[in-house]
């Protein structure tokens, strides 16, 4: 129920922008919610649709390794969905 409030409340846009803030504990924070949010398909979607994947190779880069390694975990979530995959190559 509170990731369906997080994707109605238009949550899913905003957690994408923050990723390109240059704040790691703010991208650490997005990161992390983007994780949680992979478990539900419609908001999968919702995260593809906003451009999380862009965003996410770009944060591939960081030179932070937490916001490394949750990158590629949400990348790596993503992955189940072929507009996801679709939007890598």
């Amino acid at each position: 129920a509170n990731k369906e409030a997080v994707r109605n409340a238009g949550g899913i846009p905003l957690a994408v922008g923050l990723l390109t803030s240059g704040n790691r504990d703010t991208q650490r924070d997005a990161l992390q919610l983007m994780l949680a949010l992979c478990s539900e398909a419609e908001c999968v979607e919702a995260l593809v649709a906003a451009g999380a994947v862009p965003a996410l190779v770009g944060v591939l880069a960081s030179q932070d390794d937490v916001v490394q390694s949750r990158a590629a975990q949400v990348v790596n979530a993503l992955s189940a969905s072929q507009r996801a995959l679709d939007a890598l190559v």
